[in-house]
């Protein structure tokens, strides 16, 4: 499917379930929490990223992509609540030693 085959999509959506007024969007938690998302996680993760690789480089810096999953779960125990599993601690471990591995020299 490409991407031009959605537009119908959109279209119909969009009189299936009309927008009734701008107020939500016009408070000041939803400003906020769009500005929050556009400066950190957005533009800053780039920007600190690629001064990472340049400091590293890329075959070095893409060893710690593998710890993206790893941070993602202990921000959903931290911040979440979610139960830790058998599977956390094994997938945490195997990422871990993976990441330990593939630094050495």
């Amino acid at each position: 499917m490409r991407s031009i085959d959605i537009i119908p999509h959109f279209y119909y959506l969009f009189f299936l379930f009309p927008v009734t007024g701008f107020t939500p969007y016009l408070q000041s938690n939803f400003i906020l929490g769009l500005l929050y998302l556009v400066l950190f996680p957005s533009w800053l993760a780039y920007l600190f990223w690629n001064k990472g690789i340049m400091e590293i480089g890329a075959t070095r810096g893409e060893i710690y992509t593998h710890l993206i999953p790893l941070s993602g779960g202990l921000f959903s125990i931290v911040f979440l609540n979610v139960e830790i599993n058998w599977f956390h601690i094994v997938s945490a471990f195997l990422i871990i030693i993976g990441v330990v591995l593939c630094s050495k020299k």
